[in-house]
């Protein structure tokens, strides 16, 4: 009976063994995976923090260009506007694919589109060659109707702004104006 016990006994510490192994084991796993999950955390954290830090500087750099544009625009703007010619916001310049050879100021041409069918008094300007907007619909009918011979000589500006799009990232926008010329010394202006 003695040899029984002992058997039960050596069984029983057997199996007491594996099972504080089998505890031991899992604690580990357990330990392991805990790491594990605390270090792709602190790797999640620092992407998002530089992705913000990015995202920062470039924010910061759209608005430094934007600043070196919007003054630019604005010494465009004190020598040509005036209170009695205010001109015009360029309609429609991101739609003509234009590029940076275009930015600046420019002598340009009116001309009228009949022809168009969004508005039938539309005016179309042109720097050179190139179409790079119109005159805004509020205004179309009012300078179309002051055209000669549905031509006309515009005084303009154009010039670029930056902002972020969260997927996309930095896009590039054209914004400009003009002024309906003749104007005063307007030649001599657009040396500057």
């Amino acid at each position: 009976m003695g040899f029984f016990f002992f058997i039960v006994f050596i069984v029983s510490v057997f199996i007491v063994a594996r099972a504080i192994r089998q505890s031991e084991r899992q604690r580990q796993l357990e330990e392991n995976q805990r790491k594990w999950e605390e270090e792709q955390a602190a790797e999640e954290q620092e992407r998002i923090e530089k992705e913000a830090e990015q995202k920062r500087e470039e924010q910061a750099f759209c608005e430094e260009l934007n600043e070196v544009c919007r003054q630019e625009y604005d010494a465009w703007i004190s020598r040509f506007c005036s209170e009695d010619n205010p001109g015009y916001k360029i309609a429609g310049i991101n739609l003509q694919k234009l590029t940076d050879r275009y930015l600046g100021a420019f002598k340009g041409t009116l001309k009228a589109e009949e022809y168009n069918a969004f508005d039938p008094k539309a005016v179309a300007i042109y720097r050179g060659q190139k179409k790079v907007g119109y005159v805004p619909k509020e205004f179309s009918a009012q300078v179309f109707d002051s055209l000669d011979d549905g031509k006309g000589v515009c005084y303009g500006c154009i010039y670029k702004w930056y902002k972020l799009e969260q997927y996309i990232g930095r896009i590039e926008n054209y914004a400009g104006r003009i002024v309906i010329g003749p104007s005063k010394n307007a030649e001599h202006k657009l040396d500057m």
